[in-house]
């Protein structure tokens, strides 16, 4: 939990560290990941389209392009 709290760079409550057991314990149970709504994971409001547009450009080494959708996620632990 410590590490996903620094490699977040976000400041977990105890509220944060309940719903990532309920995710893990949620985790455990299923059986295909395609069978979870991950807008149900999404505590922190990132824009999953956009996310997931950003590690497709990243993944076929168009850097700049993800760098961009990174930028305007604001999220930087990615990068």
């Amino acid at each position: 939990m410590t590490h996903l709290a620094n490699f977040s760079q976000k400041q977990l409550r105890k509220e944060d560290y309940n719903n990532l057991y309920k995710d893990f314990e949620t985790l455990l149970k299923i059986d295909d990941i395609n069978d979870l709504d991950l807008t149900d994971f999404n505590g922190w409001d990132i824009d999953l389209v956009k996310y997931q547009k950003a590690l497709d450009h990243e993944f076929s080494g168009e850097f700049d392009q993800a760098l961009a959708l990174y930028d305007e996620c604001g999220i930087q632990n990615d990068v």
